[in-house]
């Protein structure tokens, strides 16, 4: 059948997207091959088209038991047979799949799984076409979520009769990566396939703050400006994470935030999750536990409440917006601070000694590779392409990211309006009782007040450094004037 048919027929597209066609005619013929593309790329086709061309079973390798299940029960609403093999399921189902491998035609599982002696006693029989590793950047030290287990898959390659053409699939992989993804896997004179990092829908913007303050209210200016979208506020930490989404929740009590974060059970992490995909609730914070294998298309924003650790990490993340095409905004609000943290997390991992020593000088040199991308005055959409080893790609003179547009995240017309009516009020007020205006109301009192619209006693004391005392002397002489 051909290529354009199983795609129209099972997927109900007409064509491939850029260079789908070439990857998967790659696979068909039997080539070992790496495919280097950006998130919401269609990764997925480029084994599943070929998956369904061959005679015999594919073999998908993923990290993420939630990735196998979404992706397993996408395809059998195509009437596809698939399973995932994993530590979801139970004893007698688990060996009901394992007897039964020869029945699908795509059977996701972990990289851990491969050496189980129930695996290899009920796959040895099994005809392989195709062993596809999704997030194959987890099997270098170099990429930034290096997975220990990704190191046994080459193992069990190793161990088959006959040796099946191999797909390695990464959204992010630095030169170093890739090299290490094509050695580790001992792919013979693999294709490499490279798409474009430059994501055109996206915006990319990095703005700079001396204080807390500014940080926080250029974040609910953000929140007003994308109110009603669906969004996801990434932090350095889990602390961070639960206290964004109080103050979310303080101030925006129609707007449900949910926070995300390893410390969480893995079925409170599945239900925010499943509530986020499904839009019953529009906004997450989150630490980078959320991420990989995140698939929902009508992400508008993504704000980094914070510098993330590396490139890597900074690029999956804003990945997650516009998958759908649409323009979409991502934002870093960065504070000096933000680098202590970070360091701060690579000293507590050298005192857990949860990484060896090689790790801990990568994570450091990444964090220099992020310090010059949020300070370089160079296009981050150029900056982006030439770390990931694309320095050939060609930027349009129109990119939209924050250095060639020097965007502002400025105040509303009535925001500014606002202020303006309340500074003059301070003023008169100030006269009136013979005060300091700083007694009457700070400048960043008014920020606030002009971003948050207090309109009774009980909003004013929502905003920070206003108690009941003040509310009780001048709210009723600001009131008339937002």
């Amino acid at each position: 059948m051909k290529l354009e048919k199983i795609l129209l027929n099972y997927f109900g597209y007409p064509s491939f997207r850029s260079n789908q066609k070439d990857i998967i005619q790659s696979v068909v013929d039997k080539n070992d091959t790496l495919v280097i593309m950006p998130t919401g790329g269609g990764k997925s086709l480029c084994y599943q088209i070929p998956g369904l061309y061959f005679s015999h079973t594919t073999i998908v390798i993923s990290p993420l038991i939630s990735l196998m299940q979404d992706q397993v029960q996408a395809l059998e609403k195509r009437n596809i047979p698939a399973t995932y093999i994993n530590s979801s399921l139970s004893k007698d189902e688990l060996n009901n799949r394992l007897k039964n491998l020869d029945q699908f035609k795509f059977i996701y599982l972990a990289p851990e799984r491969l050496q189980t002696n129930s695996w290899q006693e009920a796959s040895k029989n099994l005809k392989i076409s195709l062993i596809a590793i999704d997030e194959a950047h987890c099997i270098s030290e170099w990429g930034h979520d290096f997975r220990p287990p990704y190191l046994q898959i080459s193992q069990y390659i190793q161990s088959l009769a006959e040796k099946p053409p191999i797909l390695a699939l990464t959204a992010t992989a630095t030169v170093k990566t890739k090299n290490e993804i094509i050695s580790s896997l001992n792919l013979t004179g693999a294709n490499i396939f490279l798409g474009s990092f430059t994501r055109t829908n996206l915006n990319l913007i990095i703005k700079h703050y001396p204080t807390i303050f500014e940080k926080e209210l250029n974040l609910f200016k953000l929140l007003l400006k994308h109110q009603g979208q669906s969004g996801i506020i990434y932090t350095q930490t889990r602390k961070q994470a639960e206290y964004i989404a109080k103050l979310v929740n303080f101030y925006f009590p129609d707007n449900d935030c949910q926070s995300y974060h390893g410390g969480q059970s893995s079925e409170q992490r599945k239900n925010i999750q499943e509530d986020f995909i499904s839009n019953k609730i529009n906004l997450i914070t989150a630490t980078n536990a959320f991420g990989m294998g995140v698939d929902k298309a009508n992400i508008r924003f993504v704000i980094h409440f914070g510098t993330p650790g590396s490139i890597e990490n900074y690029y999956q993340e804003v990945g997650r917006a516009g998958r759908d095409g649409k323009i979409s905004w991502c934002y870093l609000l960065h504070h000096p601070h933000d680098l202590e943290i970070n360091k701060q997390l690579i000293e507590k991992s050298e005192q857990l000694e949860t990484l060896n020593k090689k790790q801990q000088i990568l994570k450091k040199e990444k964090l220099k590779a992020i310090i010059n991308l949020i300070t370089q005055q160079t296009c981050l959409t150029k900056q982006l392409e030439n770390y990931f080893g694309n320095d050939n790609e060609t930027i349009t003179s129109d990119c939209s990211c924050s250095v060639c547009k020097k965007t502002v995240i400025n105040f509303t017309p009535k925001q500014i309006k606002d202020i303006q009516k309340l500074l003059q009020q301070r003023q008169l007020l100030a006269k009136k009782h013979k005060l300091n205006i700083e007694q009457i109301m700070t400048d960043q009192i008014i920020a606030w007040i002009a971003l948050l619209c207090p309109r009774s006693k009980s909003d004013f004391l929502k905003i920070p450094g206003i108690g009941r005392g003040w509310v009780e002397r001048w709210s009723d002489d600001i009131i008339p004037h937002i």
